[in-house]
């Protein structure tokens, strides 16, 4: 794997442009992508203390004294303490750590590490320099080869994509000049990326699931929560609390998946390319969103391909089915 991730490394540096500031390591329209030391490192903990792994064998560059053991160990006991179990998607979710990603986003080498917290803070700094000289250059060359790959696919059928999605979604993609994203090696939260409004992303580079051209799916997924996704949750907000739906209103985002999803299929096949979305062997095979998938490819099948109505037509049409049927099933 770590062969492969070098070799895809070396063949796409020249799409990563050395005039590029500290901060950004390459970008796609408004999408400024970077790979940020204190953003990883936060992540990284994160994972470790959510998983229970080992974080002295993580692939350290140089073996680790027992004072740099004790001192990651102590940050990891932090992030058990305060973070882990607190809150459903805790890192997208929690506004402590909301600001955490606030504040390391806008670090940059030579300056001074940013927490509200003093302790998070103490603890943050007394790690960060282990990490950066014995884990982060290896952490750092995966997340630039996983954007080499993705800066391809984007160069080449990314303006398609994102034509066919602000169609689809009735509303531009981007909202904001800028929207950057952090690519980072472990993405820490339970699902392999999130996003924020303001607009800001975080991405992992090592999952399996995001390699390839999922990669493209799933940059277009998240960008997509920012502001063009929007549209589509307001909308059936609207038309499902006039009909007493409310408990089924989160059927907005396994739409919105296969809305991607299904873009990015049509938009690669029309280039000979086979491409499975993301959703088809996750979401809509098991977990909690499983139960809506017979009303997505009820109501939306044809949507992404062929847009027959508009995409308040279509909300109001499955509002109406699923409270036709379920008013049959409370007459039985």
């Amino acid at each position: 794997m770590k062969t492969k991730i070098i070799s895809l490394l070396l063949l796409g540096l020249c799409a990563l442009s050395s005039s590029l500031n500290a901060k950004e390591i390459g970008s796609w329209n408004q999408i400024k992508f970077k790979s940020n030391p204190a953003v990883n490192l936060h992540h990284f903990i994160f994972e470790v203390a959510r998983t229970g792994n080992d974080i002295t064998e993580q692939g350290w560059q140089d073996s680790l004294t027992q004072q740099e053991q004790a001192q990651l160990r102590e940050l990891v006991a932090y992030y058990k303490s305060n973070f882990i179990g607190k809150r459903r998607s805790a890192m997208r979710t929690m506004p402590w750590l909301q600001n955490v990603s606030r504040s390391l986003t806008q670090y940059q080498d030579g300056m001074r590490i940013q927490l509200e917290n003093k302790k998070h803070l103490e603890l943050f700094k007394q790690a960060f320099p282990i990490y950066k000289s014995k884990l982060w250059q290896t952490h750092d060359e995966y997340n630039k080869a996983w954007l080499s790959d993705l800066l391809v696919k984007l160069n080449k059928y990314g303006l398609k994509i994102q034509t066919r999605l602000e169609d689809r979604f009735e509303a531009p993609l981007f909202a904001a000049n800028e929207h950057p994203v952090d690519i980072v090696y472990f993405a820490g939260h339970r699902n392999g990326a999130f996003t924020h409004e303001w607009p800001y992303t975080m991405i992992n580079s090592s999952r399996s699931d995001y390699q390839g051209y999922a990669s493209l799916e799933m940059i277009f997924h998240e960008v997509t929560h920012a502001h063009a996704e929007s549209n589509l949750s307001k909308t059936i907000t609207s038309e499902f609390n006039k009909l007493g739906l409310e408990q089924n209103r989160n059927i907005w985002h396994p739409i919105q998946f296969y809305i991607v999803g299904k873009t990015t299929e049509e938009v690669l096949a029309n280039n000979g390319i086979k491409y499975t979305q993301y959703a088809t062997n996750t979401i809509f095979k098991r977990g909690y969103f499983s139960k809506f998938t017979p009303t997505v490819m009820k109501y939306w099948h044809g949507y992404p391909t062929a847009k027959n109505a508009s995409l308040k037509e279509v909300v109001i049409g499955m509002a109406q089915g699923m409270s036709e049927k379920a008013k049959s099933k409370n007459t039985l």
